[in-house]
């Protein structure tokens, strides 16, 4: 399997998947007599970024593969899609932005030809994080939030590697950075987790 193979319809499905459960929270919105825009602003836990943010997160992690893969350097507009997602929190936008900044970024995804991203197999990538500072975090939260990466990793870095090994090597590391922030009170700001082995 090449990346390609393994990258664009993943993503594709995701964002397909989407776009349907926003279908489905408009019009339960719409039946109760609310606004969907108002569904942009909502947040799963406290310390998430809203629902705006995250769709356009979703949006730039799908297509910032296919520059980087390619090492070409990322458009200004895909970094202003970034920029807009950590700025949700400001300015949410509606509810047809959502969807229209979606049903984009599954055009470009359509676009790619067959073997679009096999050749930045090897090449390295470095990736650079926004951390928010301040915010407290306990022990399970940053669990959770390692737990996401080493789910997320494996099919973003890895894709040679058989997927027990990495889900082996992933679930060590996810123990070991665990037990390094369960010291009471330790207050984390900026733990990351390795991407390589």
């Amino acid at each position: 399997m090449t990346l390609t193979e393994l990258l664009i319809p993943t993503f594709s499905h995701m964002l397909r998947g989407l776009s349907a459960w926003l279908d489905k929270a408009a019009a339960y919105e719409k039946s109760k007599s609310k606004d969907p825009d108002a569904l942009m602003t909502l947040r799963l836990a406290p310390d998430m970024y809203p629902l705006a943010a995250q769709v356009r997160f979703a949006s730039y992690q799908a297509m910032e593969p296919a520059y980087r893969l390619r090492s070409e350097p990322i458009p200004e507009t895909l970094l202003a899609l970034q920029r807009e997602g950590w700025n949700a929190e400001h300015r949410p936008g509606t509810f047809a932005e959502a969807k229209a900044c979606l049903a984009n970024t599954i055009a470009f995804l359509d676009t790619l030809s067959g073997n679009a991203l096999d050749a930045g197999e090897y090449i390295d990538i470095t990736l650079e994080l926004p951390q928010r500072r301040g915010l407290r975090h306990d022990r399970r939260a940053i669990c959770a939030r390692l737990a996401a990466r080493t789910v997320l990793l494996p099919y973003q870095h890895r894709v040679r590697d058989s997927a027990s090994a990495w889900r082996s090597a992933g679930q060590g590391r996810l123990r070991r950075a665990c037990a390094r922030v369960s010291a009471p009170g330790h207050r984390a700001e900026g733990l990351t987790l390795p991407l390589r082995g």
